[in-house]
């Protein structure tokens, strides 16, 4: 009975410590978070996190591990070509930034920028699910330039949600993901084929190299 009782003590300290460690992380990174921060915020003691989770690297592992699947992601994206990647990109990021899981992603980007030799392993995962394959047609389709191309969609995805998310932009922070969509997808998809998304479907067979007055950049 004792043992019973013990466990369903136990039970609600774990989840307390998780769903403090999901704040947190969040808001401070990985490295400004410490494990007394999270204790304080569940209201346990530190030894109980330790008893559950061995250290704070663990805890963060299982803190923000989050249910997608790599595969799953590539199946969503295998039809999509360079023509229309800038909105099915975005529109998967914003879906999902904005998911219950977002705060996981929140914290996984944190951790990023803490640990530089992590984005590069991130980088690597991405290339293999989808943005390899997308400068690899760009490149077929003769854009000599189509690693630049890549790499300044994928730069400016982190930025305007690095704005939106740790910036706290006002106005990007009210932004749905229609919003996020109409306002960032077009120009994801100017970095990669040079055009909008909408200009290139309203006219299939046009040039890539845009008017430059049509569609001026500053």
């Amino acid at each position: 009975m004792a043992k019973q009782e013990d466990a369903l003590i136990e039970l609600p300290g774990r989840e307390r410590i998780l769903a403090a460690a999901r704040t947190l992380f969040p808001q401070r990174g990985f490295s400004k978070t410490t494990v007394r921060d999270i204790a304080q915020a569940a209201e346990v003691d530190v030894a109980l996190i330790a008893h559950h989770f061995g250290n704070k690297r663990n805890l963060y592992e299982i803190a923000t591990k989050t249910p997608i699947d790599p595969l799953d992601l590539a199946k969503r994206l295998k039809d999509i070509g360079p023509d229309t990647a800038g909105e099915a990109v975005t529109r998967l990021m914003a879906e999902l930034w904005l998911s219950p899981m977002g705060p996981s992603y929140i914290a996984r980007v944190r951790a990023i920028v803490e640990e530089p030799g992590s984005f590069r392993d991130m980088r690597e995962r991405l290339d293999i699910v989808f943005w390899g394959r997308i400068r690899r047609e760009l490149s077929a389709a003769g854009y000599p330039d189509a690693d630049l191309r890549v790499d300044l969609a994928q730069t400016t995805l982190f930025g305007f949600f690095a704005g939106k998310v740790f910036l706290e932009q006002p106005e990007l922070k009210r932004l749905d993901i229609e919003g996020i969509v109409d306002c960032c997808a077009p120009v994801v998809q100017w970095h990669l084929t040079g055009r909008p998304v909408r200009e290139a479907d309203a006219h299939p067979n046009a040039e890539h190299d845009p008017d430059p007055n049509q569609f001026p950049l500053f």
